[in-house]
């Protein structure tokens, strides 16, 4: 018990050094990306995970859009767990997301799709995605005008935008089975993270006249599934 004791005390000493002495962004040279202006070159802010703003001064694409962030606790324990409203909308005031077409959820695990219906009610953006995504937000009550249930192969515009959609894969689950599969009915919130299956997961190639892009949402693929995609 005494070692035990030992080795949680020094683990919490170095969590707390590292919290006080680890430098902010703007120490290392790394400041926030500022809004994009009509005629820029493509911007695209990182928000953890895989949450990525995409924005030509005229259009902004959302990548998942996880900004609640339930803690630790709740996700060991299981608790109950929704969206949380009033940090949704502060991040869309801060970062300015106020020309937003899409949200895309990569795949429907709650740390890509926890938030995606309600930014999407926020904002009146359109959410696209598979058919478990549509399942969670027909659960926040997003309008159905709102959701897009998409096809793999197909080329959706969004503004002067192109997203493609192809099948990917997600990491190996073997950990935590509980998270696979699909959503069959409309999800009723709250509920425990392990409610948010992983449904589809996908690769996405989107083009613009400005540049191409590939987002990979998780680390597994579907062989040839991008052949002859550059």
């Amino acid at each position: 018990m005494k070692k035990f004791l030992l080795i949680i005390s020094t683990l919490m000493f170095l969590c707390a050094l590292w919290l006080l002495t680890k430098p902010s962004m703007s120490e290392i040279g790394i400041t926030y990306a500022q809004p994009a202006e009509a005629g820029q070159t493509l911007t695209v802010t990182w928000f953890g995970v895989t949450t990525l703003l995409i924005d030509d001064g005229v259009t902004q694409i959302l990548i998942d859009g996880y900004f609640s962030r339930p803690g630790l606790l709740d996700i060991a324990l299981e608790r109950m767990i929704e969206p949380d409203l009033a940090a949704i909308k502060g991040m869309l005031s801060r970062f300015e997301i106020n020309r937003l077409e899409a949200v895309i959820p990569v795949h429907s695990h709650f740390d890509h799709a926890l938030d995606s219906a309600e930014i999407a009610k926020q904002t009146g953006a359109q959410l696209m995605g598979s058919t478990t995504s549509a399942n969670i937000a027909a659960g926040s009550r997003l309008p159905i005008s709102q959701i897009k249930v998409i096809e793999t192969g197909t080329t959706y515009p969004v503004g002067a935008f192109e997203v493609n959609f192809y099948p990917s894969q997600h990491a190996p689950l073997a950990t935590n089975s509980a998270i696979s599969g699909t959503i069959t009915e409309p999800l009723t919130l709250p509920a425990p993270y392990t409610a948010w299956k992983l449904g589809q997961a996908y690769t996405l190639v989107i083009t613009h006249p400005n540049g191409r892009m590939l987002i990979q949402g998780s680390a597994g693929f579907v062989p040839d599934a991008l052949a002859g995609i550059k």
